[in-house]
């Protein structure tokens, strides 16, 4: 099995990938992304709760709750997440 997945599926990606550089550079966006937004909203959250006044809370619900933020955050999730069965309990 491992040796049809190296051989065969590796080879197939690699060759995907060489032809198509594009989705290549694509993934490794969304890919830095996906590493980059967890800490940074982590950080502005602790900012803004530091901060005296209320506006920048207000502001950052707002964006928080907003079509766009959450269309990426979905789509960040569905392209680069690996979702595994649970294990049935015994």
């Amino acid at each position: 099995m491992e040796d049809f997945f190296l051989n065969i599926v590796g080879g197939w990606v690699l060759g995907f990938l060489s032809n198509y550089p594009q989705f290549s550079g694509l993934i490794m966006v969304i890919g830095f992304l996906r590493l980059a937004v967890k800490p940074l909203m982590t950080i502005l959250q602790a900012f803004v709760k530091l901060t005296p006044y209320d506006s920048d809370d207000q502001w950052l619900k707002s964006f928080e709750q907003s079509k766009s933020y959450k269309l990426i955050v979905y789509m960040m999730d569905w392209v680069l997440s690996v979702k595994l069965p649970e294990k049935p309990k015994r």
